[in-house]
């Protein structure tokens, strides 16, 4: 599999790994390979929580099929997810297995920028006033509540993703406003690649460079540890939404380049 898509489902598998038996029960976790595509499942959360209930990897370690792209979505609706993102990787083969997704009642949404920056050192970001730091199992709830807050994962991934700052291969930031949590975000690293993952800003603090800071923190934690590569992704469609403060924008000042656009596949809605 492409290094950049490897490391991101190693981080996915990761995450699942880090939840205990209480956590899989509230948030309905599972996760299965289905012909060389990983599928990640949380079906008791809500369906805005497709930052989780996705699948990574189809046609990338062998073709895909039309009986492969159904088992795919039949594991989603066994489980009863109906909301839910199949991945497709620019050289994800054959070609015309997109003709096979939108056959199974998949729509195209907005895809996925991935980006990709190498040793150079970050740039200074954006002027704040944020203590941002590391940290670990003590922090795991303040973090959790930030990211399952904004990107819409729901009070029942919280005990999850509290697991996060002290889950092996992962270090956790965050960013405090008189000890007040703002932000979070999160680096996976295995080798000398690293992959920058769920970062939010919490309502009250967002568009105060809380976002560029911990993309700073993150980068600097990866290149101290000797990483080589680092991506990370942003919705393809935010450059046109006009938001100076968007999370592409300070990605693009941090030193990453441009990569590719993964295309993502959803079911289509009634």
């Amino acid at each position: 599999m492409f290094q950049i898509e490897a490391i991101e489902r190693d981080a996915l598998i990761s995450l699942h790994q880090s939840a205990t038996d209480l956590d899989r029960k509230a948030a309905g976790l599972s996760i299965e390979t289905i012909g060389g595509t990983t599928v990640s499942i949380a079906a008791k959360l809500p369906p805005s929580a497709t930052a989780v209930n996705r699948a990574i990897g189809l046609g990338l370690d062998r073709p895909a099929e039309p009986d492969l792209i159904s088992a795919v979505a039949d594991a989603y609706e066994r489980a009863g997810v109906a909301n839910y993102i199949v991945h497709w990787h620019p050289d994800a083969a054959p070609t015309r297995a997109a003709n096979w997704i939108a056959g199974r009642g998949l729509v195209r949404a907005p895809g996925w920028m991935k980006f990709v920056r190498g040793r150079s050192a970050p740039p200074l970001p954006r002027p704040h006033h944020f203590d941002v730091r590391r940290v670990g199992a003590e922090d795991g709830l303040a973090f959790a509540r930030i990211i399952c807050s904004a990107l819409g994962l729901g009070q029942a991934a919280e005990g999850w993703l509290s697991r996060l700052p002290s889950a092996p291969g992962w270090h956790a930031f965050m960013s405090f406003a008189d000890d007040k949590p703002a932000g979070a975000g999160a680096v996976f690293i295995s080798g000398e690649t690293a992959w920058l993952d769920w970062c939010a800003t919490a309502r009250d603090f967002r568009g105060k460079g809380s976002h560029s800071a911990l993309l700073s923190a993150r980068i600097t934690a990866a290149l101290d540890l000797g990483c080589r590569t680092i991506a990370t992704c942003a919705r393809d469609d935010e450059p046109s939404m006009g938001d100076d403060h968007s999370s592409y924008a300070n990605i693009v000042r941090a030193g990453f380049r441009e990569s590719y656009v993964r295309d993502n596949y959803t079911p289509q809605r009634s």
